[in-house]
């Protein structure tokens, strides 16, 4: 949500934003499609206390990609996720945000800060073409695309991400004054 946050901070406030990063994101509302499957991962994760290492496996895997499910990143989401996301008092809002997202896609030709649009090239929660679509949308912005080979929905969270920090620090130095 972090990006149609920054997104709508840009149409609202755009004096307020001098560039944006915009990773492995859509500015699309749920489909039906999407709904029926965000309320099946939530009776799943919620029938519970806690979530199973089990379904905490195949929510990993489901962002696409091959993720160390065993690995020391993936580890660290499921400690987050056991602390924070067991209950449904602490699942329904974070679902209801992303199923009940806004259509950003008409109001993104608002945005003239130039746009750095990063994406896994096997995202499977926002596929390839969210990012196009954000892309063709921002007509008015100077963007740039970074796709992430053999990557999934979290390019930068489960896997090593020296590559998307050295993609950021590149388009941070372009766009920012040097005085900054």
């Amino acid at each position: 949500m972090g990006a149609c946050i920054a997104l709508r901070i840009a149409i609202s406030n755009p004096s307020r934003v001098t560039a944006l990063v915009i990773m492995a994101s859509t500015a699309e509302p749920s489909s039906p499609e999407g709904t029926a499957a965000i309320s099946q991962v939530r009776d799943i994760w919620v029938s519970t206390p806690s979530p199973s290492e089990e379904i905490m496996d195949v929510a990993i895997q489901a962002w696409g990609g091959d993720p160390d499910v065993k690995g020391p990143r993936a580890q660290r989401v499921k400690r987050h996720w056991l602390e924070r996301h067991s209950g449904a008092e602490n699942v329904d809002a974070v679902l209801e945000s992303v199923d009940q997202r806004e259509n950003l896609i008409p109001r993104l030709h608002e945005i003239t800060a130039p746009a750095m649009l990063i994406h896994g090239e096997q995202d499977e929660t926002w596929k390839l073409e969210n990012m196009l679509h954000i892309q063709d949308a921002l007509v008015s912005a100077k963007v740039k695309t970074h796709t992430v080979k053999d990557s999934g929905h979290l390019v930068i969270y489960t896997r090593d991400s020296e590559d998307v920090s050295q993609v950021i620090a590149e388009f941070v130095s372009q766009v920012l004054p040097q005085d900054c």
